[in-house]
């Protein structure tokens, strides 16, 4: 059998194997191969450091009694062939939720349309936050004849506005009732509450086409078009990432922020409304849940799950908007007044619905089986050190540089050289890479690093949101050279050797 010793925590191999190898016959000691025993092997652990082939079983056992003396933890002895174990560099750098980007290239581009008026947002505010107006509806203080003309106009339509509340009255019902031409008094009376009244039964209308059963706003969150529920089986088939059985654990509140952020840039002249009004049925969500982070754990095809349980919550946060809205004579005026004036519009399109969508829930799906992947393709098999991740490849230039190199594609994302003045500069990129781990002194170099094709790359660097179901996320270039860029927003992926 073969014999393998193991590095599995910080410390000096080279002065251990020296302090082992005086515990043992010289014969027997000068059959070992040394392997991977350089400085940077504080990082890159467990690793091999020692091999020796066809021993016998005695053998073993006088590796294993001289290694119990020496007593140092951190050195492992192994029989047989080692089998394939993660890198710890692999491993995700933290357990805290990731911060949401906020440099990410569609965020710093212009809008293409003009800020909202401040009144439609103030409006949203106090509408969402179900905060009363304190205005009540008219017809509760009528006298007179204004009570007498809203009384027979009430019994013309065969239910109160207030009653119906747009479920079946339309503006055009009220306004066909006939004026009495005499006296001036009943037929002044008449035009003010018959105005009011068709102005309400409109406004209930909006409110309903919004917020009410089989509304915009509620249908949005169940409309599987515009907002895929199954965004992660989407993403991972499109780029064959990692196994359907995969556990994940995806942060609801990164992709919800981002999709907010990118309704209120990509979304066209209605987007920053509805950004405002999507990111306030969050926060009532998110409230709800007890959890911030909004943190859905299970497996790839059941964390739709979990999102649907989100969205029910925004379901029925709207639900009580509808009714509060309805009740408040102050709010309705408002919002109905917006939606009338054409200040306050539902999309005819919904493609930037979808763009929004793709762009928030996208990125962090991304970030999740990214950091899988790597951890799945990033192993030692005892033979080698296998990486799928962020790797290097040293380039030259013919003549001196005189001045930083820093170069931007969808491949190459990022390639620099921190000083001047040498010809030699690192290609940083996505990819894979292979090192064999040595049987003898100085270890060979490592296979050259192979980038990824431009499919993913593409789709994390660019900054091109025209595809509205697939659109690039302008990921910044630091996720590839920033090591504190990546800890801070969760990308977890393979460090270069």
């Amino acid at each position: 059998m073969d014999m393998t010793i193991v590095q599995t925590a910080k410390g000096n191999p080279i002065a251990y194997l020296q302090a082992l190898k005086d515990h043992l016959p010289a014969t027997f000691a000068s059959r070992a191969e040394v392997l991977d025993v350089s400085a940077r092997g504080g990082t890159d652990l467990p690793r091999l450091i020692a091999r020796v082939a066809d021993v016998e079983e005695a053998d073993f056992d006088l590796v294993r009694d001289a290694m119990q003396t020496l007593g140092e933890t951190g050195f492992d002895l192994t029989a047989g062939g080692w089998p394939e174990t993660p890198l710890t560099a692999a491993l995700p750098e933290s357990g805290t939720p990731p911060q949401v980007p906020t440099d990410l290239a569609w965020m710093t581009a212009p809008l293409d349309t003009a800020d909202p008026a401040s009144e439609l947002l103030e409006m949203i505010d106090k509408v969402f936050k179900l905060t009363k107006s304190g205005v009540d509806f008219p017809e509760l203080h009528y006298e007179g004849e204004d009570k007498k003309a809203y009384d027979a106009i009430v019994k013309r339509l065969g239910i109160s506005p207030m009653k119906d509340k747009g479920e079946r009255l339309i503006a055009r019902d009220v306004r066909d009732i006939p004026i009495p031409k005499r006296p001036r008094t009943k037929k002044a009376a008449w035009q003010k509450v018959r105005d009011h009244l068709e102005a309400e039964v409109r406004y209930f209308v909006y409110a309903k086409d919004w917020f009410g059963d089989g509304g915009h706003l509620r249908n949005l969150y169940r409309d599987q078009v515009i907002f895929d529920h199954n965004f992660m089986d989407t993403v991972n088939d499109k780029f064959t990432l990692v196994p359907k059985k995969s556990k994940v654990v995806f942060y609801l509140n990164t992709a919800m922020r981002l999709l907010v952020s990118a309704s209120e840039k990509v979304g066209g002249p209605q987007g920053k409304a509805l950004g405002k009004m999507m990111g306030l049925l969050w926060d009532y969500t998110v409230a709800q849940t007890g959890d911030p982070s909004g943190k859905i754990q299970g497996k790839i095809d059941e964390i739709r799950v979990g999102v649907d349980a989100a969205f029910i919550l925004s379901v029925q946060r709207v639900e009580q908007v509808h009714v509060a809205l309805c009740d408040d004579w102050g709010n309705l005026q408002s919002f109905g007044t917006l939606n009338h004036s054409g200040v306050l519009d539902w999309p005819k399109d919904a493609s930037n619905l979808r763009r929004a969508h793709a762009m928030g829930f996208h990125y962090e799906t991304l970030r999740v089986l990214l950091a899988i992947k790597s951890r799945l393709e990033t192993k030692s098999t005892g033979y080698t050190n296998e990486k799928w991740g962020i790797v290097t490849k040293t380039k030259k230039t013919k003549a001196d540089r005189k001045r930083h190199w820093d170069a931007k594609n969808f491949i190459v994302s990022s390639a620099s050289q921190k000083s001047c003045g040498g010809k030699y500069y690192e290609e940083i990129f996505l990819g894979t890479q292979t090192c064999p781990l040595p049987p003898s002194r100085p270890p060979p170099p490592c296979n050259p690093a192979i980038p990824l094709k431009p499919a993913i790359p593409k789709k994390i660097f660019g900054s091109n949101t025209a595809d509205e179901t697939n659109p690039e996320l302008g990921v910044s270039s630091k996720l590839l050279d920033n090591r504190k860029w990546r800890k801070d927003n969760g990308w977890s992926l393979a460090p270069y050797f």
